[in-house]
């Protein structure tokens, strides 16, 4: 098995990566020498600092949660398999009937599932199920087109889909943004239909913080707008629709080359 690194953008949120992502990381057995939290500067260095184990390293890159993604891949060896987290993961679930259940491996043993699918299907980019809810996720692993959310993906070091100039940059979309590059420079993402997370999505710090410094108030405004620069890029890969509440979302066009049962990986 492979050893992953592992990668932490975090902005504002010292305390949650604390209790949350480094709580679920060490009930995962993960190796704090590959662990690395990229801060905007050095007052957030010291804030992450003070309340995170001197076995876990601390990198200085820029603020911008997608510009902190593109300077972490530049600090790793060209093709070296790269695991990016969020900093407010409070467990890893599986599918378990018509039910949740915490994952009951390591975090190596799931990197090893989703690398390991890259490889045979000769892709660059997988993730797991965005939504926490086993009815509509399945037993299986999906090559193809899926949306990968950008809570937890793996990629590898340097990759073309996040390095291109050639895309968007704001930190608004970016899991959007990164799956559909990576599908049209690789032809297919994969995506293991079996594995989720606890998260809050839209919480506060975090890219609402880096919003507010940049001058922005509203992130969903924002929002709206970056997906509306994608579907115009992406033409028939991805459409906008309206979510309930009024809120604008992204959908992609569901594309399958291969599935691949659990435990069959």
């Amino acid at each position: 098995m492979k050893p992953c690194q592992i990668a932490i953008m975090s902005y504002a949120r010292p305390h949650q990566l604390a209790a949350l992502t480094m709580t679920t990381l060490n009930r995962h057995q993960a190796d704090h020498d590959r662990v690395t939290v990229f801060v905007a500067d050095q007052s957030q260095a010291d804030q992450y600092r003070s309340v995170l184990p001197d076995t876990i390293k601390i990198k200085v890159t820029t603020l911008g949660h997608f510009l902190s993604i593109r300077a972490a891949h530049m600090t790793y060896d060209k093709d070296t398999r790269l695991l990016t987290l969020d900093d407010d993961i409070s467990a890893l679930e599986m599918k378990d009937g018509d039910k949740l259940a915490r994952f009951d491996g390591s975090i190596d043993d799931l990197a090893h599932i989703g690398f390991s699918l890259c490889e045979r299907f000769n892709n660059r980019m997988w993730g797991i199920y965005p939504v926490r809810n086993a009815f509509y996720m399945k037993d299986e692993a999906v090559i193809g087109l899926r949306y990968l959310v950008g809570c937890l993906w793996g990629t590898y070091a340097q990759d073309i889909a996040v390095t291109t100039p050639h895309r968007l940059l704001e930190s608004s979309g970016n899991d959007f943004e990164t799956t559909l590059q990576s599908f049209r420079h690789h032809g297919s993402v994969t995506r293991i239909e079996y594995i989720t997370v606890a998260t809050k999505y839209f919480a506060d710090g975090g890219i609402d913080a880096e919003l507010k410094q940049r001058g922005v108030s509203d992130r969903q405004t924002d929002h709206t707008k970056t997906l509306t620069r994608l579907a115009n890029r992406h033409g028939s890969l991805a459409r906008l629709y309206t979510k309930a509440g009024g809120i604008t979302n992204l959908r992609l066009k569901s594309v399958t080359h291969h599935r691949v049962a659990r435990h069959s990986e």
